[in-house]
């Protein structure tokens, strides 16, 4: 959950939304920007237009929650309206983390839920605004000739794991005994992934999100993820919900305790908060050696005792003094004794 709230709040800025999805449908090539993007109206279904150059869309925490269920849909956990000209289309980003073997299943319903909430809208026009309509175009309030927006929904993998799960629809049918006549009547539907761990060129990206991408795929190398910050300019003033997004994948709670040890005019110096990250966790790792050494030297210690304290009992015994004796001289119960006189 708090990997989710960062990356929303990281998107909330347009510019970046735009950059994530020119990267993962054009190759980089800039077709969206962000003043072509604009805030889906979850409530009615009604689209707003973008909001006059601001970059933003609305705050995370204004929409319906991932996956629940609002009016009989489920949501994305990102979604916006995207104009192209006199048109538009709808434009989804869904988190994962971990493998979901349904994921073809879960993203077509999303989809099914934005065409029917588009619908909808078509159908509540038609009841006072359409006249004439006759036969199906009455009866089912949606007039011939009506065109949706299409949507689409770009799946931001960074699991550690390589996706195996099914890209498309087809791949979770069973149709071993389906003659293929029938298999290619069934609707087919394709998920688009961007896999973050095995991007090859994050050039393509023209924000900083190609810097936080780069952070996420090298997080479980450290030496190389140490280059990577030292040698890159961004990372001594980067940007604070960016900062947000990286420490959930490189040690939330050890960059988040020195973050304000590296802030500069509202901006975080990652290269630095890195540095001290490493270096505190080496101070620990050495703490933690000290503490269990001295374990250890107790352990030695008491072991030594024990086997000392063992020996005299075992020559009081050979010298036939009384058990009472023995104990108050060693200072050991009458039991310890007993189990040393067994083994004799």
């Amino acid at each position: 959950m708090r990997k989710d709230e960062e990356w929303k709040n990281y998107f909330y800025d347009n510019a970046r939304y735009a950059d994530l999805v020119n990267g993962a449908a054009f190759g980089g090539q800039q077709v969206l920007t962000a003043d072509s993007l604009g805030d889906l109206d979850v409530q009615t279904g009604f689209v707003r237009e973008p909001g006059g150059g601001t970059g933003r869309a609305r705050r995370p925490g204004s929409r319906a929650k991932a996956g629940r269920r609002q009016g009989g849909t489920k949501y994305r956990d990102m979604v916006r309206k995207a104009v192209f000209g006199e048109g538009s289309a709808v434009i989804g980003i869904e988190l994962e983390e971990l493998m979901d073997y349904s994921m073809p299943l879960r993203d077509m319903y999303y989809s099914v839920g934005e065409y029917e909430k588009q619908a909808s809208q078509v159908r509540s026009r038609a009841r006072t605004e359409y006249k004439g309509l006759k036969g199906g175009g009455f009866l089912y309030r949606f007039p011939k000739g009506t065109l949706l927006p299409p949507v689409m929904t770009v799946i931001l993998y960074c699991g550690k794991e390589d996706w195996d799960g099914p890209r498309t629809l087809h791949e979770m049918l069973d149709f071993a005994c389906v003659p293929d006549e029938m298999r290619k009547m069934v609707p087919d539907y394709r998920i688009n992934i961007l896999e973050v761990r095995r991007l090859k060129d994050t050039g393509i990206f023209r924000t900083d999100l190609r810097q936080v991408l780069d952070c996420i795929r090298l997080s479980d190398d450290r030496t190389a993820l140490k280059s990577l910050v030292e040698g890159g300019p961004y990372y001594r003033r980067m940007e604070e919900d960016a900062y947000g997004v990286v420490a959930c994948y490189i040690g939330i709670d050890e960059l988040l305790r020195v973050k304000e040890n590296n802030r500069n005019g509202g901006k975080i110096n990652m290269c630095s908060a890195l540095r001290e990250m490493i270096a505190e966790g080496r101070a620990e790792g050495r703490a933690e050696g000290r503490k269990e050494g001295y374990k250890k030297a107790m352990r030695r210690g008491s072991k030594k005792r024990k086997q000392e304290r063992v020996r005299m009992v075992r020559s009081m015994l050979e010298r036939n003094m009384a058990e009472q004796d023995i104990c108050d001289i060693i200072g050991c119960t009458p039991g310890f004794v007993e189990k040393i006189r067994q083994t004799m």
